[in-house]
């Protein structure tokens, strides 16, 4: 029998005892935190299943990378050690972003990928940590495809340039950019998108903080504002820094609108994308 893309974790049920025995391994491995046996866990699924060596990597990686990054100071350390990490986090966010956009057509398999990620943080401590980076890594690829599916074909940029420029996606050949923000709200309320020019403007700011909702949670409001407010500084910067105009899009995606295992957006979504961008061509 030839080990096909996705056999690294198989259907509930259909697990052999060499398999069972590799994933308690595999967990145990995490369970004790030592680098030479994750190390030696990990070579032995690259061997055992060459197909699917970028799912092994990130099932590997994933806890180390997370740990680091939650450690970092605050307040915009920009060490040489402390970007280094970053931008290694961003090269895995979009390295993980694009499996799950490669294996969308098989929802099964990627719950059983999520299920082996969730086991994975839980013995490695990190359940809080691997709830808060699913639910951006979703609302990235769930912009991802609502971009595509409104003809704007979206790139990942350069890790560097997400760090360090703010840009999650870039669009038409490079000329726009986008920046995604999470939000815990419906579509109704949290879902829109605003281009650095109108973040310029009181009244366009006014207007999308009235779309979202923030009855009385002050702390939210100021978010909102400063995260606006910030968005056209930095877009202004960029712009300066490159001797050209640039348009960015700033993307409030709401998590509830997103299939939390395909990362797949909501009709709803999909229907505003291709409306906002027909009109900002």
């Amino acid at each position: 029998m030839h080990e096909k893309q996705g056999d690294f974790i198989p259907e509930k049920g259909h697990q052999n005892d060499a398999q069972k025995e590799q994933k308690e391994r595999m967990l145990r491995s995490f369970a004790t935190g030592k680098e030479d046996e994750i190390a030696l866990c990990k070579q032995e699924y690259l061997e055992a299943y060459p197909n699917d060596n970028e799912g092994v990597n990130i099932l590997f990686e994933m806890v180390s990378l997370l740990k680091q990054a939650s450690m970092l100071p605050g307040g915009g350390d920009t060490s040489p050690e402390n970007s280094m990490l970053l931008i290694n986090k961003a090269e895995f966010t979009q390295r993980f972003a694009n499996y799950l956009l490669e294996n969308s057509e098989n929802r099964d398999f990627l719950a059983r990928f999520w299920d082996h990620l969730l086991h994975i943080a839980s013995w490695g401590n990190i359940v809080d940590l691997f709830e808060k980076y699913r639910h951006n890594i979703i609302t990235e690829v769930a912009t991802c495809r609502a971009l595509k599916d409104a003809g704007v074909e979206p790139k990942f940029p350069d890790p560097w340039e997400d760090i360090l420029l703010g840009i999650d996606m870039e669009i038409r050949d490079g000329r726009e950019f986008i920046q995604v923000k999470g939000v815990r709200a419906s579509v109704k309320d949290g879902l829109f998108i605003i281009s650095s020019q109108d973040s310029k403007t009181n009244s366009t700011r006014k207007a999308v903080l009235k779309s979202l909702p923030l009855v009385n949670n002050s702390s939210r409001e100021r978010y909102w504002k400063k995260t606006l407010s910030k968005f056209a500084e930095d877009t202004e910067a960029l712009s300066i820094g490159l001797n050209r105009d640039v348009t960015g899009y700033l993307v409030s995606m709401p998590y509830g609108q997103c299939d939390m295992i395909t990362g797949m957006p909501s009709e709803a979504v999909l229907d505003y994308f291709k409306d906002y961008f027909e009109e900002n061509k």
